[in-house]
């Protein structure tokens, strides 16, 4: 209760603020799907991961089809966030660990940020959370399901690979622990395939959760073709001859035909830079994801010092956090790295870490039972 009026005071402030980039897509997709009873624009029937849009509209549906409602969403999102953090860490810890990680996951700036923001991260961080305190309970089918549901809101291999491993750190027989891998895995491939069996019908091509996606693989991975170096792309039909079929075709087909197409670019980029090439990508990659999301827009040294301090905040604590769990093995200065980072994040005010967003109440409950561990050890609390 206490997160949820923390977030829904927020929004009082901001009710009435212009959408921008994303959010304005996902608010006409919502709206979208309200009035023509499908999901989509015309020749835009899979752009969109589309698990976020479709939950908009149920509150469009019963509350109205303003941004503020959207908010109240977000202001939900926020509060289950908090609430599973604290669920899970009583279960493998304490209660007072519990509290530690509620307090954790809110100090998080982009927790505060997106109170009033209509984006997808809240959503596939309080499925993370509630998958991982399903395969607690050891009901391994239903969180498989519930973090598939995770892609169909943002498509990210990573948290299956946290939850895979934690899965297997909790489990209570790990002679016996390949069962329950498997029943995971495959019931969290169920609302992916499910969501392609749907594009098949309606567009006639199996494509996985986004018609965008390879346009983004290619696109993104090829600095030339951007509009600036924050990443803003030019459309498809720009880079390409409009005397292609696929410009001229329905808009069903074009949607499908530009999938290929891209998906084609991309496997020939791949080709052509090599094992060499493909390494430089996935280390930027691997920089992006430890960083704000606009690092390389930094314009002033001090600036740039700030954010080469947070990257390195960030990888310490991503890492810590993965070698913590390997070893079973309290890292105590985890939290406060974690504090660290979210302290300059808010004091330089260019953004927030959205790429480790989805993961911050995993990284959160992990730090809060580190934390309290050291309270204990030094006798501080009993």
């Amino acid at each position: 209760m206490i997160a949820f009026a923390a977030g829904f005071i927020t929004t009082l402030f901001y009710y009435d603020r212009e959408l921008v980039g994303d959010e304005q897509n996902y608010h006409e997709l919502a709206q979208g799907l309200l009035k023509n009873n499908f999901y989509g624009f015309p020749g835009e029937r899979a752009r969109r991961a589309p698990l976020y849009p479709m939950a908009l509209s149920v509150f469009y549906l019963f509350g109205g089809s303003s941004t503020a409602v959207g908010y109240v969403l977000q202001n939900i999102l926020g509060a289950l966030m908090v609430l599973l953090a604290f669920l899970i860490v009583s279960k493998i810890h304490s209660r007072l660990a519990g509290i530690v990680a509620a307090v954790f996951v809110m100090l998080e700036s982009y927790w505060w940020l997106n109170q009033v923001e209509l984006m997808q991260e809240n959503i596939c961080a309080v499925l993370i959370c509630f998958s991982l305190l399903l395969v607690l309970k050891e009901r391994y089918c239903l969180s498989g399901i519930v973090l598939g549901f995770s892609i169909l809101a943002k498509p990210m291999l990573l948290p299956l690979i946290v939850v895979l491993w934690l899965l297997y750190v909790f489990s209570k027989n790990k002679k016996h622990i390949l069962k329950p891998l498997v029943l995971f895995s495959l019931c969290f491939m169920l609302p992916v395939f499910l969501w392609s069996v749907r594009n098949k019908v309606v567009l006639g091509s199996w494509i996985v959760v986004s018609s965008h996606s390879t346009y983004d693989i290619y696109v993104s991975n090829r600095r030339e073709l951007r509009q600036s170096r924050k990443g803003l792309y030019i459309k498809p039909e720009h880079l390409i001859s409009p005397t292609l079929d696929y410009l001229k075709s329905e808009p069903n087909k074009r949607e499908v035909a530009s999938y290929d197409y891209w998906k084609e670019k991309a496997i020939d980029e791949v080709k052509h830079i090599g094992v060499l090439g493909m390494s430089q990508i996935v280390f930027w990659k691997v920089v992006k994801f430890f960083s704000p999301s606009v690092f390389f827009e930094a314009d002033t040294i001090v600036l740039k010092i700030f954010k080469g301090v947070l990257i390195l905040l960030n990888s310490m604590l991503l890492l810590g956090f993965f070698f913590s769990i390997i070893k079973k093995k309290p890292y105590y200065w985890l939290a406060l790295v974690l504090v660290l980072s979210m302290v300059i994040t808010v004091m330089v005010v260019w953004g927030s870490i959205r790429f480790r967003y989805v993961l911050h109440p995993v990284i959160a409950l992990w730090s809060a039972t580190t934390f309290v561990d050291y309270l204990k050890s030094r006798k501080y609390v009993v």
